[in-house]
Order: C-alpha cells, then sequence, then structure tokens
C-alpha cells in the first residue's frame, strides 16, 4: 500500500502496475480507497479512470435494485442495490413512501412515478452513481395507465441515445385505440410531451403492468394481450411502432394441470426475453439477433417446497456466466421478499438475500458504475 506521503497524481499514473491493479478492484472497495491521501482521491475521482474502470469491468453481474421502507413508522422510502451475493452495495433516500408508486431502473438511471402529482413527486430521475435527483416538472398525460422508461439506441452505429419516458393509455377491455405519448429527458429535465403513433393493434391493460412490457437495446416490447404471444415494438429512437408484431415462442405442453401458462416479458442480460409460468415451472426464452427465440432455460419451481408455495410473484432479473438465474421472489401477503440464485445444473435454489418492508413498486436491475459518484447528492430541478 503506498503511504499517504507519495508526492502527486503524476507519481501513480506512471506505476502501470498499480493503475493495472486499481482497475480490476470492484467499484465498491474502490470508492473507500479514496481515503488514502490526496492523490488517490484525484485518481479515482478522474473521469478518464472511471470509463476505463467502467470498460474493464463492463462484463461484471449488475447490481439487483430493491425499494423499502424505513423510518420509525416506515414513512421514507429506501432503495438497495444488492449485488449477486446479496450484500447491500449502496442505499439510497428517495423520500416519502405514500406518493411513490412505481420504481422504474433502466441501465444506470432509475425512473421514480408517484401515485399523485404532489410535492414535485409525479416523475424523478435517480443517478444511483452521483446521487442526483432529477424532478421532472411535467405532467404526466391525464389518461396514461402505464409509463415505460428507457434509452433509445442511436441509428448511427448503434450508440447509447436519450433517455425517454413512454406514456401508453391501454384499454382493460380493448375497446378503443391505445393513446401513446413521448418525453424526452434533456440535461437532467425533461421537455414536452409529444404525441406519437398508435400502436399497430390495439393493447389491453394488464393486472402487472411490471411484466407485461420490457425495454432491451432501445426497444419497447409490450404483449398485447395475456391470452397470446404476439408482441408490439416500439423504437425509441425513431419513436415509430414496428409495423409487424412479434411473434413469441411457442410453450411447451404444460403437465402440472395449467391449460395456460402465465406470459411475461423481462430484459435480462441486454436481451427481451419471454416468460412462460405455471405452479411447477418457469420456461426463459431470449431473443437472439437473428430475430429467432432461444430456450434458455427451465427453473423448476417446486424444487424448494418451503420457498414456492408462499411467492406471490417471481422474476427472472440476470443470467449469470455460470450458467445461475438471478431471480426475486415476493411473498403473497406479506411485504417481503428475497433475491435467489438458482442453477439448473443441480436443479436448486439458494436464497441470498431476504428483504423486509419490500414497497411493491417494482425490482430491478442498475447496470452503471457506482465509482462516478461525487462527494454530495445535487439535486436538480428543471426550469418551469
Amino acid at each position: 500500500m503506498v503511504s499517504q506521503d507519495a508526492a502527486s497524481i503524476d507519481g501513480f499514473l506512471t506505476q502501470d502496475a498499480l493503475y493495472e491493479i486499481l482497475l480490476r478492484v470492484p467499484a465498491r472497495p474502490l470508492c473507500r480507497f479514496r481515503t488514502v491521501c490526496r492523490s488517490w482521491r484525484s485518481l479515482l475521482s478522474d473521469p478518464q479512470f472511471a470509463a476505463a474502470h467502467a470498460a474493464h469491468h463492463r462484463g461484471d453481474p449488475p447490481l439487483f435494485a430493491v425499494c423499502v421502507a424505513g423510518g420509525a413508522h416506515d414513512e421514507v422510502a429506501e432503495i438497495k442495490l444488492l449485488d449477486t451475493s446479496g450484500h447491500t452495495v449502496k442505499r439510497l433516500s428517495v423520500g416519502p413512501t405514500l406518493p411513490l408508486h412505481e420504481m422504474l431502473p433502466h441501465l444506470d438511471k432509475v425512473l421514480l412515478r408517484g401515485l399523485v402529482q404532489l410535492q414535485g413527486h409525479a416523475m424523478r430521475v435517480l443517478d444511483p452513481a452521483t446521487g442526483t435527483v432529477s424532478i421532472l416538472r411535467r405532467n404526466i398525460p391525464d389518461s396514461c395507465n402505464s409509463i415505460v422508461f428507457g434509452r433509445a439506441m442511436s441509428s448511427t452505429g448503434g450508440h447509447a441515445g436519450e433517455y425517454k419516458v413512454l406514456s401508453l393509455d391501454t384499454s382493460l377491455y380493448a375497446t378503443q385505440p391505445c393513446k401513446v405519448k413521448v418525453l424526452t429527458l434533456l440535461n437532467g429535465g425533461g421537455g414536452t410531451w409529444r404525441s406519437a403513433p398508435m400502436p399497430p393493434v390495439t393493447i389491453k391493460t394488464f393486472h402487472n403492468r411490471h411484466k407485461e412490457v420490457a425495454v432491451a437495446n432501445g426497444v419497447v416490447y409490450h404483449l398485447v394481450d395475456n391470452t397470446s404471444w404476439l408482441i408490439a415494438a416500439f423504437d425509441l429512437e425513431a419513436e415509430q411502432w414496428q409495423p409487424s408484431l412479434l411473434q413469441g415462442p411457442v410453450p411447451v405442453p404444460t403437465i402440472d394441470g395449467y391449460a395456460q401458462p402465465l406470459r411475461s416479458l423481462a430484459e435480462l442480460n441486454g436481451r427481451l426475453a419471454a416468460v412462460s409460468s405455471t405452479a411447477l415451472h418457469m420456461n426463459i426464452w431470449l431473443l437472439m439477433d437473428s430475430g429467432k427465440w432461444h430456450k434458455q432455460c427451465r427453473v423448476r419451481m417446486c424444487i424448494q417446497q418451503h420457498i414456492w408455495p408462499f411467492a406471490k410473484d417471481v422474476q427472472p432479473l440476470w443470467l449469470l456466466d455460470d450458467g445461475r438465474v438471478a431471480l426475486w421472489g415476493s411473498r403473497g401477503g406479506m411485504r417481503s421478499g428475497a433475491l435467489w440464485m438458482y442453477d439448473p445444473r443441480t436443479g436448486m435454489c439458494t436464497e441470498v438475500a431476504a428483504m423486509e418492508n419490500c414497497l411493491r413498486v417494482g425490482v430491478g436491475v442498475y447496470t452503471g458504475n457506482l465509482l462516478q459518484q461525487v462527494d454530495q447528492a445535487a439535486h436538480v430541478m428543471e426550469k418551469p
């Protein structure tokens, strides 16, 4: 370990071995190294080093975002970022629990939607790395019943584009066309809502909006209804619906007495995933670059009888390099949940983190780099 008498940041940069070692250290302990000395703090806060560190760890597993209630009377909402071992890497306070309705993580940002437009909590965008909160002053359209948050992909070279919010006015009985509006996040704030084309077919409202829609590679995928595998796709960059519906995978025949397995969508490792679930099994397909579906794995949900009978909702979060599947399970009738790792090779499911006082606002994946954090969170508001 280099002492605090180190001369300057230039001296550190010339020590290639030390630089390479620091690049290999995960972001969580690396942030603590800033206290070694001023030179280390300068190096570890340098944007170029942060970019190099992010590129070096691009293939690392992500963090999982879970929202819980805290305080003396559970009045404060807090996001916990968990690693694949179940350890809490970072905690972020996101204000009172009462207005919070949805938490929508995507890549390195998190959209927070309020149940009521109260005290600027209608929509906020959180950057977990810096702690910055952008409050969007633009009201949610009155007819909106579904909000989608995603990042567009630039048509020139496939680079990451702007973050956008998609407002959908779907119908429970599919009796009216779906109205669509788009809001682009600019410089930490939001612009104005713009009308977008209606989807090629009418989209029905589901009971669980977190499972009917997914965003992958700049495209919003939405199940048309809950009885088929027809999927409508909206390109966030072009702000246009694809003219043809995407046909989901053909589910394998069920043997556990359920003629109609539950269908849902998810984003796994940057790809669209189609999930078919029954009381005993969860089948996961991934949409490949060729446009064909690849059967990824089957999760045997009955292998741990003391787990699944109490689970109200189980959703896949990530596919690890060693073949394991990260799952989140919520307990029915209770505000508790757990992060699980399922190993298809052994058919065993291991609990890695149990959480109490979970808010039913959604669970997601954070793929940003926490090394880019700042000392104090800045609250950026869009000007009226």
